[in-house]
């Protein structure tokens, strides 16, 4: 956290050039935009706050949710509202929902590697049934509320639009409709090595620009995003939650984790007033609607493998990774969800183990069960 408070003080928040001042553009101008800036410091000490209050390392004592609450607030009020397309942030490089990224490169790695073998991909990234089911309604409310209006018989329509912003299921078009039920060429569940074993297909971070056909490949830019807005605006909304509840707000940000959270949905496309949200009423019902945000918005950021264990949630560490099998007719597809794989965690796994030679080293105690 020192270290991080150097920087903050050293670094300008981010890298753009000054009017008439060529020494300054020279050292801090936008042509080092790529370097670690200070908002992203800010967005890293939030991040180091939120681990340390948070259950599985909060007996040290180290920080409260206020103080993680309080090193995001400031910079979330700076920032201002949330741009319209930064759920899909990463179609960009100038908009302030990134903090720091790297250089735009021409590649099409990505998409050899998850694109569906219609596309010439290796689907490597299956995404769950259990991520897709914790996206709501677009009215807002989970699929097992009685109010959510989800059928299921038809279980894609009417869902929030993040879903099909980030994941490629059954009959939607992504450059050309996807079929992956039972049977279905190429791109059906387990027709191929390469073929789903769960009944989806990545979409998030994939260019359909490009092209992997070997007659005609074609790259398109990319850029990997280090830092942005949106985790801020979740790592503030969990800590001020549990601070303050879903309404309070001390310091006088002007916003609570209630606004953000409406903010964030508001950006989704679910309509005011949200209904649902409107309805929590405690800290508890809160906590779980801000964690399934940030499950739905961070899906593919490597930030889930992490919070399930800051959270010491042993329940979500040892649920079966669940699949779809979709049974394609005439009139009406079936749909039967099935376990995929099994997750044997122990409760001694939310904690990794110490490489060995580093306990010699430095006479540490090595981490129960390991």
């Amino acid at each position: 956290m020192a270290d991080l408070d150097i920087a903050i003080e050293n670094l300008p928040g981010s890298y753009e050039d000054r009017s008439g001042d060529g020494d300054y553009n020279s050292t801090m101008g936008s042509g080092f935009q790529n370097r670690i800036n200070g908002n992203a410091a800010i967005l890293f000490k939030s991040r180091v706050a939120l681990l340390a209050a948070s259950p599985a390392f909060s007996e040290s004592n180290v920080f409260s949710w206020a103080e993680a609450a309080e090193v995001a607030g400031p910079l979330l009020q700076e920032l201002g509202p949330l741009i319209e397309n930064g759920k899909t942030f990463y179609t960009g490089t100038s908009n302030k929902e990134i903090l720091w990224n790297r250089s735009q490169r021409s590649i099409r790695d990505w998409e050899e590697d998850n694109f569906p073998p219609s596309l010439f991909g290796t689907g490597n990234t299956n995404p769950s049934q259990n991520l897709v089911d914790a996206f709501p309604m677009i009215n807002g409310f989970p699929i097992d509320h009685p109010s959510s209006g989800y059928d299921p018989s038809d279980p894609y329509s009417n869902r929030d639009q993040r879903l099909s912003d980030y994941i490629i299921y059954n009959g939607l078009t992504f450059k050309e409709t996807i079929n992956t039920a039972i049977g279905a060429p190429l791109d059906g569940i387990n027709q191929l090595a390469t073929s789903t074993r769960t009944g989806y297909y990545l979409k998030k971070f994939m260019a359909p620009g490009v092209n992997l056909n070997p007659s005609g490949s074609v790259s398109t830019a990319h850029t990997f995003t280090l830092a942005r807005m949106t985790e801020l605006l979740l790592n503030f909304a969990e800590a001020a939650n549990e601070a303050w509840g879903p309404d309070g707000d001390p310091n006088g940000y002007g916003f609570s984790a209630r606004s953000k959270i409406r903010e964030l949905r508001s950006r989704a496309g679910i309509p005011a007033p949200d209904p649902y949200l409107t309805s929590i009423t405690s800290i508890e019902e809160m906590r779980q609607l801000i964690k399934n945000e940030r499950r739905i918005e961070l899906c593919f950021e490597e930030f889930r493998f992490w919070d399930i264990r800051r959270w010491n949630d042993i329940a979500a560490m040892q649920e079966p990774v669940k699949g779809v099998f979709i049974t394609s007719s005439s009139d009406m597809n079936s749909y039967e969800y099935r376990n995929i794989e099994n997750r044997a965690y122990n409760e001694n796994m939310i904690y990794g183990p110490i490489p060995y030679n580093e306990t010699l080293i430095y006479d540490i105690v090595q981490n129960t069960g390991w």
